[in-house]
């Protein structure tokens, strides 16, 4: 398998069956209108399960002439056939601050899957210099729009992450039963209660204001019932 990137770019996905004499036609991955539009630093990984996961650094929301970039992702469960939604999962930055001799910042991109998620290291500006921060990324959670999932589930994740002044939560709960999302501080301390009643098993989201909370790491602590289950979510200034 491989992917590539084209000036303007495109993520393009082939695959192999023969070792890699011959290669299937590429299919494309971002889904935005036009060829005009930058999309670059594509990065793949396989979860042993065989999902492929694909991230890449997106301008197609930048002003027209910007080259603001955010990040996006989408996967695949059956082999490249079939591709899941492009997923937006970070506000827009300008890619050419914190270059010290060229014209953009570096690649510091590195992924690893397991069947669970793609744990992703990756570089951005968003707090005004290059620095590389660590998400990880749940695919029944991003999929949600074109799927149930799996009504088994309890699990919850956050976009943009980093943040600045907002974030949306997608949460999945399996049962008819008490809900409570709090997100905490690295001490476990309670900054914001997000929903605390009963809900209906399925699959929910909620936009949150995070202007007020200072720089830093937090965590999105989800309870239904007995289960209990985290996801870590960065705010920047």
């Amino acid at each position: 398998m491989r992917i590539s990137n084209n000036d303007p770019a495109d993520v393009m996905f082939a695959k192999s069956t023969d070792g890699g004499l011959s290669w299937s036609n590429p299919i494309r991955i971002n889904n935005d209108p036009g060829i005009s539009r930058y999309q670059w630093f594509g990065t793949m990984s396989v979860a042993p399960s065989g999902r492929i996961d694909i991230i890449w650094l997106d301008n197609r929301d930048a002003p027209a002439g910007s080259y603001k970039s955010a990040l996006y992702y989408c996967y695949s469960d059956d082999q490249g056939v079939t591709w899941s939604i492009n997923k937006k999962l970070s506000g827009l930055f300008d890619p050419r601050i914190g270059w010290p001799q060229q014209h953009k910042m570096g690649d510091y991109f590195d992924m690893e899957s397991d069947d669970a998620g793609a744990h992703l290291a990756w570089a951005n500006t968003l707090n005004g210099g290059q620095d590389v921060y660590y998400t990880h990324i749940i695919p029944t959670i991003v999929g949600m729009e074109e799927a149930s999932g799996n009504p088994d589930l309890l699990s919850v994740t956050s976009y943009p992450n980093p943040c600045r002044d907002h974030a949306t939560i997608q949460y999945q709960i399996p049962g008819n039963q008490p809900v409570r999302l709090v997100i905490c501080n690295i001490y476990g301390e309670e900054m914001n209660v997000v929903i605390d009643k009963n809900q209906h098993a399925g699959t929910y989201t909620v936009d949150i204001n995070t202007d007020l909370l200072p720089a830093g790491f937090y965590f999105c602590r989800l309870t239904s019932g007995t289960l209990m289950t985290t996801a870590r979510m960065i705010k920047v200034k």
